[in-house]
């Protein structure tokens, strides 16, 4: 399933990677420069951070599937083993 970000997303990211390699690298890279490298970053980098992500994601439901039972059960007939009944 490919990565797929918002055109607005896409565009902040370029910015971002733009203005980094200017002022880190001292290299004009330019707006396509920046597009470009952004979506490098998106198809190389952006399945393994959401592979991660999706790992963590499950183990957090897991444990908390886990835990249903015990944090949602309600005792069977309460009246008759609250007291002591003949």
């Amino acid at each position: 399933m490919p990565l797929e970000l918002p055109k607005a997303t896409l565009d902040q990211l370029a910015g971002s990677v733009r203005r980094y390699v200017e002022n880190e690298m001292e290299v004009d890279c330019g707006e396509a420069g920046g597009a470009a490298a952004a979506d490098f970053v998106v198809a190389e980098v952006g399945p393994a951070i959401y592979n991660h992500a999706m790992r963590e994601a499950a183990s957090f439901m897991q444990e908390r599937v886990l835990d249903l039972e015990a944090a949602c059960h309600e005792p069977e007939m309460p009246w008759w083993h609250s007291k002591k009944r003949r």
